[in-house]
């Protein structure tokens, strides 16, 4: 044991050496290299001051590292740039690199394999399979991997040989070196390392070179600035110590800058150290031993495990396993990369918002070499996705698709007013709080301070007290009631807001005693006491207190209106059943139990409508445990539940017939025809309805080709729907439709007479038609549908079709009013079927517009 002790504090003694003297300029050149050759045991995490080391110095030579179990890595350099790096890892070898970025596929590479003679990037090249240049970026990628998986916490001995090393095109100069420098420091180095690191430092004196990170590295002192939010060089320059310095930032922040800084030379420490420092140093030199045994298959089990959950798109289930991992293993790979694919799938699938500086600076911590792969870029693709850039999430999209088809499983949708409406209106009281797995820059999603399960708060005051919402406020004292709410202090106020909810709280007049409350809906003054309807969809609804003409607080708050449907209670029993009806999509609908033990039932305005919306109607009655309820309510006409629908619409369209035979081929394009639509639909239930259309539509051919002479131009197109339609859930639907039509095809009167007359003919077809609902709200709803079909064999004037095919587009649209909706739509369809003797198409292209009558 104490043979491991003095080995241990050899090693101490020797990074003392690296860190505080390689860099001085009374140490030469020669010197320099005799401490790094002198080093004997270290960390991987000190290659980045080696490597720094060699470059600022413009060194050529080999440096060779040896890991505990004997294996031998290398790292070439000419001139002070990296231009190789011998690390037989198979992720990075190239064949398995172009494998990812899409270039070539497993079997692929094995035949390449085969053909020892042949380079793989040069094959490549010369069957122009890729350019040169990206095959140079290949290269760069697989030295950037190869490089920063070397930066770790395993024990490592290094010897450096000076000698010339030619230059290569593939090279990482001391450029990149210092962007790679500040994501290894800020991405790889752990916690525990750094505390280690440092800890014999706490007290000693800080030598500083502060002007030297202000002149020579502005672009890193711009990162510092901002992983730091503040403009840390002028406020800990002057500090002594990093215990001075760690009242300023956070001790974890504190030294992953002062470890950067002192790699770039801008700060050193005191030299000398106390003799009972290496005691607590051997201490965590042995944890950081012990713990890199079994990091690494741990970190690897849960990242399979979180992986598998981000899959299938259960985030928070994804984060509750990241969480098990402890703060020296988060700088494991992939690590933050799934930790932010959790954070940007949740607040897309939830509607939540986060501030885009946390997730700005959740990104800079992802590992380097996890930035090379599809998930990395399919994370870009959601970050611009919730960033609404649309360009950079399809080009983000894309590419990670590229290097990994899996990723087409996952689609990316460009975001349209659709898709942010239908988010921003989920009926949800809570919002799930996302948190962040590490102590720097947490998440800034919160959780509403006020909940509530009813579409209205109730409110009342009273001297200088208020109740709103369940909230008890003192405006003569609220400090703490501020601070149990997490509430952000801006001049005098107290402010806190989310998507639904913003929560303002002033100070009153100071030489106020008693205060003269006063409230506000909308800007008009009301009672003292009542309640707050939240009926609006798209504004906010704003109540407010205010003392004389000052506001001491304003409440701005939205929900998605839900109406009570119908109510039921069987006699004697202690539950009433409602039945809740969405206002915004009336396919939505939902029966829920209360017990009446737990709420109070009173029932109002039974025969008027329901003006204001709230989740539950109240029920009065002299005994309401043994009454027995059965009550279908009136609600408005505008967002009624109706059983039937009946509609008539107007048509406007073109129609195109196309006969082609063995003596002549017809293409046949009509003026604008005009028709009516009628149609009728029965709601079975609320899963189903079943319906049926009408169409009458009238036409004159406009053209005639291939000499063809048209004796009767006019026609009527008669067509003739049945169906039953099945809603899956509030997008989507379809329908099993039986349809009965005229078809048109060119008929010659006489044989070579070249006179053709237009013969009608009726075919039956059957078709499933799928249809998506783009938005509904309470005003507008958007609709697509697709309806493929079969044409049965039918009789033409060239003999018996065989089964032909169908297909058509429609797009439509109601604005909904008391008592009926406005409707508007496009239709294009396209009929193919064929006989022994012709073939036949017929199109038409119809805009169509009228309105429905709900009962």
């Amino acid at each position: 044991m104490k043979n491991e002790n003095q080995e241990l504090i050899k090693i101490d003694k020797a990074r003392t050496l690296l860190y505080n003297t390689a860099y001085d300029a009374h140490v030469s050149l020669r010197q320099k290299i005799k401490i790094i050759e002198n080093l004997g045991v270290i960390f991987g995490f000190d290659l980045i001051q080696i490597i720094l080391l060699i470059s600022k110095n413009s060194l050529s030579g080999y440096l060779n590292i040896i890991t505990a179990d004997n294996n031998i890595y290398g790292v070439n350099f000419s001139e002070g740039c990296i231009v190789q790096i011998d690390n037989r890892d198979e992720n990075t070898f190239i064949g398995q690199i172009l494998i990812n970025d899409g270039y070539i596929n497993e079997s692929e590479l094995t035949q390449f394999l085969k053909n020892k003679n042949s380079l793989i990037g040069q094959a490549l090249i010369s069957s122009k399979r890729m350019t040169d240049a990206q095959l140079q970026s290949c290269l760069y990628k697989q030295a950037v991997l190869r490089l920063t998986r070397l930066i770790n916490s395993n024990e490592i001995q290094v010897t450096f040989t000076h000698v010339e090393v030619e230059i290569q095109s593939i090279k990482i100069d001391q450029s990149t070196l210092l962007d790679l420098t500040y994501d290894w420091v800020f991405t790889c180095v752990t916690d525990q390392w750094l505390e280690m690191h440092f800890y014999q430092y706490t007290n000693k004196r800080i030598l500083w070179a502060s002007n030297k990170i202000k002149e020579t590295y502005p672009d890193i002192l711009v990162k510092l600035n901002t992983f730091a939010e503040k403009d840390f060089v002028s406020i800990i320059e002057n500090k002594k110590t990093m215990k001075e310095a760690e009242f300023e930032i956070p001790p974890k922040n504190l030294r992953r800058v002062f470890y950067l800084l002192s790699v770039l030379d801008c700060l050193r420490f005191e030299i000398g150290t106390n003799p009972n420092d290496h005691k607590t140093v051997i201490t965590l030199l042995e944890n950081i031993k012990k713990e890199s045994l079994n990091t690494e298959n741990f970190s690897t089990a849960i990242k399979n495990e979180a992986k598998d959950l981000i899959y299938s798109q259960k985030f928070f289930e994804a984060f509750t396993v990241l969480k098990k991992l402890n703060e020296s293993q988060l700088q494991s790979s992939k690590i933050e990369l799934y930790a932010i694919w959790c954070m940007l799938g949740h607040a897309l699938k939830e509607n939540i918002e986060i501030q885009s500086e946390v997730i700005k600076a959740r990104i800079n911590k992802i590992r380097p070499e996890d930035r090379f792969d599809a998930e990395y870029f399919y994370v870009m693709a959601l970050f611009y996705k919730y960033s609404n850039n649309p360009k950079e999430t399809e080009f983000y999209y894309n590419k990670s698709c590229a290097m990994n088809p899996k990723f087409y499983d996952f689609k990316i949708t460009r975001s349209n007013f659709a898709d942010k409406l239908k988010s921003m209106i989920k009926f949800s009281v809570y919002f799930l709080c996302i948190y962040s797995i590490s102590n720097v820059a947490s998440s800034q999603i919160q959780s509403s301070p006020i909940r509530f399960t009813n579409q209205y708060f109730s409110y009342a005051l009273e001297n200088n007290q208020a109740d709103v919402a369940g909230l008890k406020i003192d405006f003569k004292n609220f400090e703490k009631l501020t601070k149990e709410l997490e509430m952000t202090k801006i001049k005098n106020c107290f402010v806190k807001k989310n998507e639904n909810i913003q929560l303002i709280l002033c100070e009153p007049q100071a030489d106020n005693i008693t205060l003269d409350l006063k409230a506000y809906i909308s800007n008009t003054e009301v009672d003292r006491s009542g309640s707050v309807v939240l009926q609006d969809l798209n504004n906010f609804i704003e109540f407010s207190i205010k003392d004389k003409t000052k506001t001491v607080l304003s409440l701005k708050a939205k929900r998605r209106p839900i109406a009570p449907f119908k109510v039921s209670k069987e006699s004697n029993s202690e539950f009433t059943q409602f039945t809740l009806l969405d206002l915004n999509h009336r396919r939505n609908m939902w029966v829920k139990d209360l017990n009446i033990n737990d709420l109070k039932f009173k029932l109002e305005s039974t025969d008027e409508p329901y003006d204001i919306f709230q989740d539950y109607v109240y029920i009065t009655t002299d005994d309401i445990k043994s009454a027995a309820i059965d009550y279908t309510m009136k609600l408005p006409t505008q967002i009624q539940f109706s059983s039937n629908r009946f509609g008539i619409n107007a048509l406007v369209g073109f129609s195109s017939f196309t006969t082609s035979t063995a003596t002549f081929n017809s293409v046949l394009n009509s003026n604008v025809g005009y028709g009516l639509k009628f149609l009728y639909e029965k709601n079975i239930n609320k899963n189903s309805s079943a319906y049926t259309n009408l169409i009458l539509y009238t036409a004159q051919i406009a053209n005639e080709k291939n000499s063809i002479s048209i004796e009767n131009k006019k026609f009527t197109l008669f067509d003739y729907d049945v169906g039953y339609k099945v809603f899956y859930n509030l997008n989507w639907a379809a329908s099993l439709e039986y349809n009965y039509r005229n078809n048109f095809s060119t008929f010659e009167t006489a044989l070579g007479s070249g006179v053709f007359d237009i013969s009608p003919s009726n075919s039956s077809s059957i078709g499933i038609t799928p249809e998506y609902t783009l938005l509904e709200s309470r005003l507008w709803n958007f609709i697509i549908n697709l309806s493929p079909a079969i044409t049965l064999p039918h009789s033409t004037p060239y003999g018996n079709t065989q089964i032909g095919y169908s297909y058509g587009v429609e797009v439509k649209t109601t604005y909904k009013l008391k008592e009926s909706r406005i409707y508007a739509g496009i239709n294009y369809t396209n009929k193919v079927f064929n006989s022994s003797d012709a073939k036949f198409q017929n199109k038409d292209f119809i805009y169509s517009v009228g309105f429905y009558y709900l009962f």
